[in-house]
């Protein structure tokens, strides 16, 4: 950051300071910002309201998100390469341990009984594959802990059967979906899959903190269509697959350079 900021020729308008959660800085800081933005979950953002700033300064909260992946089973079968589509899921979801708020953790097929049934294994073992390559590695533990998110959905929810693919890949068959179990998910290649025979029932499944949905098939204009003329407050971007980390100036919805900069009629 610091050879960066040295090339660009602003070094000195950014500060980057960290300090403990209780500090006295947060109330100094939030005092004298003009723009605060609360970039860390639903929980740093209650914490952060107790301190007030000024009247005139405006603010910005990024609350917990999830996000999701719609497959369309025939365009997969027909027209997609197995491995290049693993490739682009495992960028999505692995370089974050799967905790960004951008990488999917539900898994939607879009089709036929018949072709969804074809494409899931192929998917999931060319994800499979394309881990065993990469070697990727997480701190130790990850089976448990996928075995008791597994557990503790299947308990609560109406999920019906769990596969471990991988070391870091659990796929869990879901017939509905609710805060509670995103909430219960894990993370490190752990995902929730689910059948929908029309994009419409993705309305079933989310709820408004569902922030990224990727796509693979022809599906950008009308999941559009979908949010628009449905009002659903579910999705705030459309991107296709292997694009879900790439960040962008309007945010959620949220134009981020208007939020923060002043206009002049």
């Amino acid at each position: 950051i610091d050879n960066a900021l040295a090339s660009s020729g602003i070094p000195d308008m950014l500060a980057i300071v960290q300090y403990d959660h209780g500090s006295e800085y947060n109330r100094i800081l939030s005092e004298a910002c003009d723009v605060r933005v609360i970039w860390g979950g639903d929980e740093t953002i209650a914490r952060l309201r107790d301190f007030p700033i000024k009247p005139h300064a405006s603010e910005l909260h990024f609350a917990n998100r999830y996000s999701a992946l719609v497959i369309d089973a025939e365009h997969y079968l027909a027209a997609c390469d197995p491995d290049d589509v693993a490739r682009k899921v495992f960028n999505d979801v692995y370089p974050s341990d799967q905790n960004a708020c951008t990488a999917p953790k539900l898994v939607f097929w879009l089709g036929d009984q018949s072709d969804v049934e074809l494409a899931k294994p192929l998917f999931w073992r060319a994800l499979s594959a394309v881990l065993t390559q990469s070697d990727y590695q997480t701190i130790d533990g990850v089976g448990v802990r996928h075995f008791k998110s597994s557990a503790r959905i299947a308990a609560q929810f109406n999920a019906t059967q769990a596969v471990g693919l991988h070391p870091h890949l659990t796929v869990l068959h879901i017939t509905s979906c609710s805060a509670h179990m995103i909430d219960a998910a894990g993370a490190e290649g752990f995902f929730m899959q689910a059948r929908i025979a029309d994009l419409l029932d993705l309305a079933a499944f989310l709820d408004h903190r569902c922030q990224t949905m990727a796509y693979i098939g022809d599906l950008k204009t009308r999941l559009i269509d979908l949010v628009a003329s449905h009002g659903l407050k579910a999705i705030d971007r459309i991107v296709p697959v292997g694009s879900t980390g790439n960040f962008s100036f309007v945010w959620e919805g949220k134009d981020l350079i208007r939020s923060m900069s002043r206009s002049f009629a």
